[in-house]
């Protein structure tokens, strides 16, 4: 009897030992699981959360800030071209004036037979190309026609290169006729191209071509603005010195020229007045 009961309490206590080390290994997968879990899950979705704060943390204190425009405004510039120059009394006149004036000589003729020679005492200075006019008695000796061929037209830029090898700026001298025609143009611009020429059309008529056949051959092309002086009185060059510095302040820049009379000399000397709201450069600072 004693002995059942024993077996009996043996047995109940065994099926308790076994009912605890079960409960504590199920429970002790589920910790381990669930310590898992704790140490993983949680931990990647934090360090995820971390480093997008610490980015927008860093977007916040270091944000991409647009570059600042620029409150330095480029002063207007202007070119001043002194047209017809022929002899060394005018270039003496042009450079007393101290201003960066660029000189633009006429092919030497039979009546200014030096204006090449007197060329190699000036640093600035440009070819004034005698183009056929409209209207004009008397035209420079070796001034282009527009039925003349381009191999005319080549041999000719040719020799000016020859007497004038300090530049390779030029602009027309006259020219109505020559610059508004279609063909003359076509063909004159494909010989200043052979040589490097950068043409300067004077605009000496409102129907003037020359833009598009410098496009068409690839040669560089620079404008006049204003005439200085087609009325050579104090009073209107100062008014077109003006008109010149309203281009310049508006468009950046701007081309006047003129002639070597002495009151044109004389106006732009003394009309620093007008001129101080801008820059004088020589036409080769314009390229």
């Amino acid at each position: 009897m004693l002995q059942t009961t024993n077996h009996r309490q043996r047995k109940k206590l065994s099926w308790a030992i076994s009912s605890i080390v079960s409960l504590w290994v199920v429970c002790g997968v589920s910790f381990v699981g669930l310590k898992a879990e704790t140490q993983i899950e949680p931990v990647f979705k934090v360090t995820n959360e971390k480093k997008l704060l610490y980015k927008n943390q860093a977007i916040l204190s270091n944000p991409t800030k647009p570059k600042p425009k620029s409150t330095k405004q480029t002063e207007p510039t202007i070119a001043l071209i002194c047209d017809d120059v022929v002899t060394q009394r005018q270039i003496d006149k042009l450079k007393a004036t101290k201003l960066p004036i660029t000189i633009s000589f006429l092919p030497p003729t039979f009546r200014h037979k030096n204006s090449a020679k007197i060329a190699k005492g000036v640093a600035n200075y440009m070819v004034h190309y005698p183009l056929e006019a409209l209207k004009r008695r008397v035209e420079e000796e070796g001034t282009l026609m527009v039925d003349d061929s381009y191999e005319t037209m080549l041999a000719r830029t040719k020799q000016l290169k020859a007497w004038y090898p300090g530049t390779n700026i030029t602009n027309n001298h006259t020219g109505s006729r020559f610059t508004s025609n279609e063909q003359a143009m076509d063909r004159f611009m494909r010989s200043l191209k052979k040589l490097n020429y950068i043409f300067l059309d004077s605009r000496t008529i409102g129907q003037t071509v020359a833009k598009k056949y410098a496009q068409k051959h690839g040669v560089k092309l620079l404008q006049r603005d204003i005439f200085l002086d087609n009325i050579p009185t104090r009073r209107y060059i100062r008014k077109q010195l003006k008109i010149l510095v309203a281009k310049a302040r508006q468009n950046g820049r701007a081309i006047a020229i003129f002639h070597p009379y002495g009151i044109s000399i004389q106006t732009i000397e003394t009309s620093k007045d007008i001129l101080k709201a801008v820059k004088l450069v020589y036409i080769k600072d314009m390229l």
